[in-house]
């Protein structure tokens, strides 16, 4: 019988095998396998590890919109807290600021009330050791024919610090115990006429600088005071000036 030809791997073991190479045949064929099922389970580990790493990704995207939507309403929780704190305070400071303004126009009543019984006296010659509520009483019984003693007058004194230097008279407030005498006097003004003295209201500090400016604008002549109220007389029209623009008017 003729025999068949041979193959290749029929060649390679034409002979027996020492048992190194089978050894090492089999270490080979198993490597083979090793690798085939590794290439396998590399692939379907990456395929589960893609899909654990998507699941994580979708969980974190959560968890972070949570923590920002926690965070923005925490936020706005605290605006509406600081807001409301910051209205508290305002409204508390309005209550405050009326509450100042009110009691600035109670003392301004009272300032003026006690203004409206005070007379200022420029031009009373000052000397040493005078008693000047007897001087004021002489001077009224003298030059504004009204009678009048002491017990008309509340309090009477020099005002400011006395100016050795300065031979000019400090000038003399007059408060008098009711306003009705010192509306007599004020209207008798005109009994002064030639002395060198003259007598005028006791102004509040903003009315007494108002006063300069009128008098400086429409002359002396023209301006007055009465009750505290500053007037002008300007083409035969009385005009009551509270503010400088009224001498527009």
């Amino acid at each position: 019988m003729e025999s068949l030809p041979s193959t290749s791997k029929e060649k390679r073991w034409s002979r027996p095998l020492t048992e190194d190479e089978l050894l090492d045949l089999l270490m080979k064929d198993d490597d083979s396998e090793i690798l085939r099922l590794s290439d396998a389970d590399d692939a379907n580990s990456i395929a589960d590890l893609n899909d654990v790493s998507s699941e994580f990704g979708d969980d974190i995207q959560d968890i972070e919109e949570t923590i920002f939507d926690g965070l923005i309403q925490e936020q706005k929780s605290t605006e509406r807290v600081q807001l409301a704190e910051i209205n508290l305070v305002k409204s508390e400071l309005t209550k405050l600021q009326s509450l100042i303004d009110n009691q600035q126009k109670d003392i301004e009543i009272i300032k003026k009330d006690k203004r409206s019984k005070i007379l200022v006296l420029n031009g009373i010659e000052e000397k040493e050791k005078e008693d000047i509520y007897d001087v004021v009483v002489k001077l009224i019984q003298q030059k504004f024919k009204i009678p009048i003693n002491t017990n008309n007058i509340d309090n009477c004194y020099r005002m400011g610090k006395k100016r050795p230097h300065n031979k000019k008279p400090r000038p003399v407030a007059l408060k008098f115990v009711n306003k009705w005498m010192k509306i007599q006097v004020f209207g008798a003004k005109k009994g002064l006429k030639g002395s060198g003295i003259v007598i005028s209201e006791m102004l509040s500090q903003e009315n007494r600088e108002l006063y300069l400016k009128v008098k400086e604008s429409v002359g002396a002549r023209n301006c007055w005071t009465f009750e505290g109220n500053i007037y002008t007389l300007v083409n035969n029209t009385k005009t009551l000036i509270k503010t400088i623009s009224d001498l527009g008017n």
